[in-house]
């Protein structure tokens, strides 16, 4: 890890809205983002459960849809839960998707517009997506899904 320290997370803020905020979904949902001026090594993916289930979260890049890196995470209800990944670097100026889907299929909770979302000043522009299987998103949403992340160097 870049200085000894721990990696950087893609989200860095976040306030989820007052109760009944969620919303129960099948789609992959996801945001796509550009890296800023230099590439950062992927090393852990993570979920923010609004309701317990195994999420498979995937980073695609856009340019040609070749799955990066995926994990599949047992959420838990409140709490983000966080897994290892094979280290893949995402390059300087590419836009990819990082999303998450039910492996089963079935719907699931979702917090849907938190407040005080921030991002790190790693990644550039930020849009979001939804979709369905584990092909990247392909349908832009105004909706911020803020239930998945990354950790990197």
């Amino acid at each position: 890890m870049a200085g000894g320290g721990p990696p950087l997370i893609l989200i860095n803020s976040h306030t989820w809205s007052s109760p009944g905020t969620t919303a129960a979904l099948t789609q992959r949902l996801g945001f796509r983002f550009t890296v800023g001026g230099s590439s950062i090594t992927c090393r852990q993916l993570g979920v923010f459960g609004a309701s317990v289930g195994v999420e498979r979260v995937i980073i695609h890049r856009i340019s040609d849809n070749v799955q990066i890196t995926s994990a599949d995470i047992t959420s838990a209800n409140g709490s983000w839960v966080d897994s290892n990944v094979t280290p893949v670097t995402l390059s300087a100026g590419v836009q990819y998707v990082i999303s998450a889907r039910r492996t089963d299929g079935s719907s699931r909770s979702v917090y849907l517009n938190p407040g005080g979302l921030t991002f790190n000043a790693a990644i550039g522009s930020i849009s979001y997506w939804f979709g369905t299987g584990d092909t990247p998103p392909s349908t832009s949403t105004p909706n911020a899904y803020a239930f998945f992340r990354f950790r990197f160097t």
